[in-house]
C-alpha cells in the first residue's frame, strides 16, 4: 500500500511539473509575442528579424519536450486506471461465480429440505397408522380376553367341545392363553388328541 502511495506521489508530481511547464511556455509566448507585436525586442538589444526562427524553435523544443512528459504522465496512469479496472472487473467475476455456487448450493438446501419435510409427512403418517393397529391390537387383545374369560367360566367338556370347532388354532391359542393353567389344560385334555397335540406344539414355539 505503502508503495502504491509514492508512485501515485511520483505519478501527481510529473502532472503537476508537466502542467507548470506548459503554462511557462503560454506565458513565453505571450510575451514574446507582445514584444514582437508592439516591436519591444530593440529594447533588450536582440534584433527581432534574426532571432525570431531561432526562439520559435527553442519554444517547440521547449513545448514538445514538456507535452511529452505530460503525456507520459498522462499514460502511466492511464495504464494504472486501466490495470485497476481490470482488478475490479476480475474481482466482479469471481463474485458472480461465487454467487453462482451460493445460488447452486441454496438450490440443493432447498430441495433437501423438500426431501426432509416428505420424509417427515411419511413418518407421520406411518406413526398414525402404528396407533391405529395399536388401537386395534389393543381392542381385539381386549376382545379375546373377554372371550377368554367367558370360555374359563363355561364347563371345561362344553369349552373343549366349542373349541374344537374353531379351525384357526391360532386363535384357539390366543384364548388358551388368556386362560389360567389349570383350565386350559382341562379343556385341552377333553379336546380331540391330535388337534390338541398340534395346538401344544405351536404353542411351544
Amino acid at each position: 500500500m505503502a508503495k502504491q502511495n509514492i508512485n501515485s506521489n511520483k505519478k501527481s508530481k510529473k502532472s503537476i511539473a508537466g502542467i507548470i511547464i506548459i503554462v511557462i511556455i503560454l506565458f513565453i509566448i505571450v510575451a514574446a509575442g507582445l514584444l514582437y507585436l508592439f516591436d519591444l525586442w530593440h529594447l533588450f538589444g536582440i534584433d527581432a528579424d534574426s532571432r525570431i526562427g531561432e526562439f520559435k524553435n527553442a519554444l517547440t523544443s521547449i513545448f514538445y519536450q514538456s507535452t511529452g512528459k505530460a503525456e507520459d504522465a498522462f499514460a502511466e496512469e492511464y495504464a494504472r486506471i486501466e490495470k485497476e479496472w481490470k482488478n475490479i472487473e476480475n474481482e466482479k467475476a469471481r463474485l458472480k461465480m461465487i454467487e453462482s455456487e451460493l445460488a447452486s448450493l441454496k438450490q440443493d438446501l432447498e430441495s433437501k429440505q423438500q426431501e426432509l419435510e416428505q420424509k417427515e409427512s411419511e413418518l407421520q403418517q406411518k406413526e398414525q397408522e402404528i396407533d391405529e393397529m395399536h388401537n386395534i391390537l389393543s381392542t381385539r387383545i381386549d376382545d379375546i380376553k373377554q372371550i377368554a374369560k367367558m370360555y374359563e367360566n363355561m364347563d371345561s367338556e362344553q369349552a373343549a367341545l366349542v373349541l374344537s370347532e374353531i379351525e384357526d388354532n391360532t386363535q384357539v391359542i390366543q384364548i388358551l392363553k388368556n386362560m389360567s393353567r389349570q383350565k386350559s389344560a382341562e379343556i385341552l385334555g377333553l379336546m380331540e388328541p391330535k388337534r390338541a397335540a398340534d395346538i401344544t406344539n405351536v404353542m411351544l414355539q
